[in-house]
């Protein structure tokens, strides 16, 4: 069973970068990883004009596409269909992943950890369960918050979890 890690935190608070920063050492560690986001923006992973694009704007519900690295899916749902994250996991997260980082999510049930800006503040967020609290900015840093300022510092905190979970 994978192991699994969210990153939630306010807009510019580092959760793609920490993301980005996780990946990579998980990577270099050989591990195999599953990543989600979650956004509140209404996108469209299709880019205008391609075919995949217009599939879509004429009406079809799901549209997958292969190429030589991998096969990307885009399923609009009904208005309010809800499927919750673990759902999504069990349908799509192949079984030797070793690794789940999640973006957002903030309601989901996986070991969380929060990303303050320097403006934020733990109490901001409703959250039952909350494992980890770090910042990037340097002025944020209070004691007992983890240092995500650099690349290194980052991956070197990320090592020696994972380390104790697997």
């Amino acid at each position: 069973m994978a192991i699994a890690l969210q990153i939630i935190g306010k807009k510019k608070s580092g959760k793609t970068t920490t993301m980005l920063n996780f990946i990579e050492k998980a990577s270099e560690m050989r591990l195999s990883v599953a990543a989600f986001k979650h956004t509140h923006h209404s996108v469209s992973m299709d880019v205008e004009g391609t075919d995949t694009y217009r599939f879509s704007q004429a009406g079809a519900n799901q549209v997958g596409m292969q190429n030589d690295y991998g096969f990307f899916w885009h399923e609009h749902r009904p208005s309010g269909e809800k499927v919750s994250l673990m759902q999504e996991i069990q349908s799509y997260v192949h079984t030797d992943t070793d690794l789940i980082l999640i973006e957002g999510f903030k309601t989901a049930g996986y070991p969380k950890l929060l990303l303050l800006r320097p403006e934020d503040r733990v109490s901001d967020f409703e959250v039952e369960q909350l494992d980890y609290v770090g910042s990037l900015y340097q002025e944020k840093l209070e004691s007992g918050m983890l240092d995500f300022s650099s690349k290194a510092a980052a991956q070197s905190w990320f090592e020696k979890w994972y380390e104790v979970r697997k």
